[in-house]
This record gives C-alpha cells, sequence and structure tokens, in this order.
C-alpha cells in the first residue's frame, strides 16, 4: 500500500491537513487533497501551539533515525493539541518486529485517541517508512482510561500479526533474490565465456565482411592468449607495518593473465598506486564509524587491505563474474573480513551492458566504447542509497575506480554521501570525468585534493585529470583534513614503501 491510496477516506472531510514532519521530508504530492482544502507544513515545536479541531488531519513521522525521523517523546504534546474529531496520520520508521508500540501507548491514551488502522506500507512509498498508524482524537474521561487496556492489547496484537507478516514477506523476498543473484552470475559467466566471444566475433565477421578479415582474427588471437594463460600465479604482498596487526604478508594465486597480480608480482605495494593506498588507508584510520565500500574492486586488492589492516566491515562491488571469483578467493585463501558483491553500482537500479576490454581486465566499463571490447554482458546494476536501505551497512570510506562511471555511482550514493559524509578516493580520468563529477559533488560542500606531490595535498578549485594518466586518484574529503590525517597519509606512505616483492619474498619463506 502506497501512502495517497489509504489516505482518501480519511481526509473527506477534511479541509486543513498539518504536515510536522522534518523539512527535507516532502510529501505534499503523495497527499490527495480535497477542493478546497489547505496543506500547511510546520515544526514540531509549532504544532504544540495550534488548535487542531475536528475537520483536520496531522501529519507526522516518527522514527529512530533523526533528524528526518521525530523522537518518540515529542508525539504527547502533539497529540494532546487534538480535539476531539481530528485524526493524526503517524508515520513509522520502525520495522514491525522493532516497533516499540509499549512507549507509543502513552502518548496515544495521553491524547485521548484510538487507532483506526494500522496499514503497511510498500518498500520505497516513503522513504525509510514502513507502516501508518491512524489515529482519531475521542472524549476523554474514566471510559477512556479503562479502555487503554483493550487498546493495549488490540495494538498489540495487530502488531504481532503484521510482524508475521512481515517476516514471511522478507523471507519469499531474500529467497527471490538469492535465485536472481545465481541465475545473474550464471548467465554473467556464459556471456562473458570464449564460446560466446567466439561466436560473436565470427557473426561480427559474417555481417562485416570488409572489417571482419581483419577483426576476427585479432579478436580469436586475444582470445587465445587468454586461454593460454589459465595457469595460476602466486603472488605474495607484504603489507605496511602500521598499527597493532598480526599480519605481515596476504597471497593471491590468481590465474597470470590478470593485470593487478602481475603488476603486485613485479613491484609489490610500493611500485602499485602507493600515494593512493596511502591516502586510502588513512582515511580509514580517521574517519567515522561505518564500512570501508571498494566500487569496481577487480580482484579486491583495496579490499584485502582494508580488510587485513582495520577493524571496519569491507563491501567489494564488481560486475565481471570471473574478477568477482577472483577477489572472493583472495578473501577465503587469506582468511579476509569481507563480502564480494556480484554487483554494479550507478545512478539507477536495473541492469545494464558492461563491456569487456580488449585491452585489459582492469578496462572494462558500463560506458559503451570506452575501450574496445570483445563482448557485452548483461549485469545488474543498483544505486549506492538503496544497497544502503537495504542491507544497512553505511560506508565512511570508499574508493571508487569504474572506468569513466564514476559520476553515476556518487549520484546514485547522493543521500548516502549528505548524510554520512564519507571519505572517498575517486580514479579521475582526464577529459572524460571532471565536469560532470564537480557537478555531482557541489551540493556536497567536499574537498577536492589530487593525490599527488608533497604533503599536505593542496586543496584544489576544480578537477582536472592527469593527462598523462600516471597519477589518476583524487581525495573528496568531508571536510578539511587535520593534522592527524596528513600524518597518517604520511605513515602509511613509510611503511608501504617498504611493501616490496623482496620483503614480501622473505616473508613467505619464514
Amino acid at each position: 500500500m502506497r501512502l495517497h491510496e489509504f489516505l482518501p477516506p480519511y481526509l473527506e472531510r477534511a479541509s486543513a491537513v498539518i504536515d510536522v514532519t522534518h523539512e527535507q521530508v516532502d510529501l505534499r504530492e503523495d497527499v490527495p487533497l480535497t477542493d478546497g482544502a489547505r496543506y500547511r507544513k510546520y515544526s514540531v515545536a509549532e504544532a504544540c501551539t495550534l488548535d487542531i479541531g475536528p475537520d483536520t488531519v496531522l501529519l507526522s513521522l516518527f522514527g529512530p533515525d533523526p533528524p528526518a525521523q521525530t523522537d518518540l517523546d515529542q508525539l504527547a504534546p502533539v497529540l494532546r493539541r487534538l480535539r476531539p474529531g481530528a485524526r493524526a496520520v503517524l508515520l513509522l520508521g520502525w520495522p514491525a518486529a522493532e516497533l516499540p508500540y509499549s512507549r507509543l501507548l502513552g502518548p496515544l491514551v495521553d491524547g485521548h485517541c484510538k487507532v483506526l488502522d494500522v496499514v503497511p506500507l510498500d518498500p520505497g512509498s516513503v522513504p525509510a517508512v514502513t507502516s501508518a498508524l491512524i489515529v482519531e482524537c475521542v472524549p476523554g474521561g474514566d471510559a477512556e482510561q479503562a479502555g487503554a487496556a483493550k487498546l493495549a492489547d488490540e495494538l498489540s496484537g495487530r502488531v504481532e500479526e503484521l510482524s508475521g507478516e512481515v517476516a514471511a514477506l522478507q523471507a519469499r523476498l531474500r529467497e527471490s533474490q538469492q535465485r536472481l543473484a545465481s541465475a545473474e552470475s550464471k548467465l554473467a559467466s556464459l556471456e562473458s565465456s570464449n564460446s560466446v566471444r567466439f561466436g560473436r566475433a565470427v557473426v561480427h565477421g559474417l555481417h562485416h565482411p570488409a572489417r571482419g578479415v581483419v577483426g576476427v582474427p585479432k579478436v580469436l588471437a586475444r582470445m587465445w592468449r587468454v586461454r593460454g594463460a589459465t595457469k595460476d600465479r602466486v603472488v605474495p604482498i607484504a603489507l605496511p607495518a602500521v598499527g597493532a596487526h598480526e599480519r605481515e604478508l596476504i597471497t593471491m594465486t590468481l590465474p597470470v593473465g590478470l593485470r593487478i597480480p602481475r603488476l603486485l608480482a613485479q613491484h609489490g605495494l610500493a611500485g602499485y598506486e602507493g600515494e593512493a593506498l596511502a591516502c586510502f588507508l588513512a582515511a580509514t584510520d580517521v574517519a567515522g564509524p561505518g564500512a570501508v565500500f571498494d566500487i569496481g574492486a577487480n580482484v579486491g586488492i583495496y579490499a584485502a587491505l582494508a580488510a587485513a589492516l582495520t577493524q571496519r566491515e569491507v563491501r567489494a562491488f564488481e560486475p565481471m563474474p570471473s574478477l568477482v571469483e577472483a577477489a572472493r578467493r583472495v578473501s577465503a585463501d587469506n582468511q579476509l573480513r569481507g563480502t564480494t558483491e556480484l554487483l554494479a553500482l550507478g545512478a539507477q537500479t536495473g541492469s545494464a551492458t558492461l563491456y569487456v576490454s580488449l585491452r585489459s581486465d582492469t578496462s572494462n566499463s558500463l560506458a559503451a566504447g570506452f575501450r574496445e571490447s570483445s563482448a557485452g554482458i548483461e549485469v545488474p546494476v543498483e544505486t549506492l542509497d538503496s544497497y544502503v536501505a537495504r542491507t544497512g551497512v553505511v560506508p565512511a570510506v570508499m574508493k571508487v575506480d569504474t572506468e569513466t562511471t564514476e559520476p553515476d555511482v556518487l549520484a546514485g550514493a547522493a543521500s548516502t554521501i549528505r548524510q554520512h559524509r564519507p571519505w572517498i578516493l575517486c580514479e579521475v580520468l582526464a577529459g572524460r570525468v571532471e565536469n560532470r563529477l564537480a557537478e555531482v559533488l557541489e551540493p556536497f560542500g567536499y574537498r577536492w585534493y589530487h593525490v599527488t606531490g608533497t604533503l599536505p595535498y593542496e586543496q584544489a578549485s576544480q578537477i582536472v585529470g592527469d593527462r598523462t594518466y600516471s597519477e589518476l586518484m583524487w581525495l573528496f574529503a568531508p571536510h578539511e583534513p587535520g593534522e592527524d590525517f596528513w600524518a597518517a597519509v604520511r605513515a602509511r606512505a613509510v611503511a608501504i614503501a617498504e611493501c616490496t616483492p623482496e620483503r614480501a619474498a622473505k616473508l613467505r619463506a619464514r
């Protein structure tokens, strides 16, 4: 049920609707007013001074997440302003199983309110609202006080009934999501297989004979090289010795054709995005409570470091099935905490085509034409805001590297960024994303720093990518970093500089 669907019967005799929800909550379009009815917005404090008569409906939102949701302690003074016949629609932000109805009963009885109905709301009908309680003020007296126990029993029974219904629906939803994820994974794996790529290459050659004579052999040659590179490479990786942690080493046992393990084997962490890694780990040192999100994880090196070196929850996001399998293997082999999701994050929830790059496994992208591709596979896409609302996992630090779709990722995270202010490490490819990134970030008041040069990095007035493509990472900070952050960056950088292949080999030989 949605808000505009159940409200009409309760608004038939209303000449006014008083909305006392928080200023950032906009319900005007969801309230079907009758002709001549007025819609007024007040704060809770202002509502406590009003005389709310029988031709008025009060609309409010209560829940555990202020400021958008009002605390229950502020309910009683508002309900006491209702005169007999006045009604109130109490939108509730708790799951039915967690509804604190014992705290709710006091204000209802104190305000001489009887419950007319309890309505479960569809997810997304009103953000973070699960149900609505419709109450009406009745004449007070001993009879009403004597009926408080009956009201409590009725409300408790209704809540238990709704809790059972919600639990059953949630179980069915989880089962459906598991089946869907399994099917999407199998389909994505099939579409990225050599058999399908071979067929597409041949069909392309038949449809475009002039180009096919050249194109088909090139595609097949690259496929053959990848097929011949299925042997695993064992890469020991020395970890930066900063902080009270026990781990000095992790290993990657992955196919030799993958680019990031090859670079780590050649250079260690010391020669692989050292400044970016130092900034990323420093952000985990100083950020407030919350998880680490590795968005565009590839084989999950950022996620692995966060899991090995911090106590934070870690979530990695990667839409390419073979890379998800690789990232999960790294996590399992090293007994690391964290989850790798077969999922792309973007501006809208749905599905999209992932273009599989012929150049490198690090260049797969949802952006058509970013790199020459051998195949396109359909992958699930979700906004970060939707993921946070669905899972309850909130990021404190985010690394975003999605090959030119970074602005879409951040656009889909607008509510999370506005409310939780995570530290963001973001790849910026020159000439492709700067303007869109600035448009997305400007409303949030973040500070921008190109991760390169002498510490502390200078705050930038514009986002300008490095046209040499050697220093790609930028820091988007929720506030001006203090000396504690820059000290953490320095310490992490010094430690990472010692993470060479030679040190990793010695640690592995122990």
